[in-house]
């Protein structure tokens, strides 16, 4: 998996979960648009390279991309069990077909 920041290539088991809008938003924590592979020195060392994270984001989904996940981290969200379990299957699922 190609870090989306540095464009590193590792296992994936080595990348971690990158957040454009940090995790503390509920609203974007687990959003598609919102995470990324990103490699250990991005993500931790340094601070998610949101410049480029940001660039990134342009490109993959539009202009207004940064502005729209800004937006929607400010919504009030509050998640049941059912809404984390769906979410937690999803994510599962996206995971094996990565991991092919």
């Amino acid at each position: 998996v190609a870090c989306i920041t540095c464009q590193v290539s590792k296992p994936i088991a080595a990348m971690q979960c990158g957040h454009f809008q940090k995790r503390h938003y509920l609203a974007t924590r687990w959003h598609p648009e919102n995470n990324h592979p990103q490699c250990p020195a991005c993500n931790v060392f340094k601070a998610g390279a949101m410049a480029e994270y940001a660039a990134y984001g342009v490109n993959r989904y539009g202009m207004d991309w940064p502005a729209r996940m800004v937006a929607l981290s400010k919504t009030p969200t509050k998640f049941s069990r059912a809404d984390l379990e769906a979410l937690i299957l999803d994510y599962e699922t996206r995971v094996e077909e990565l991991a092919g």
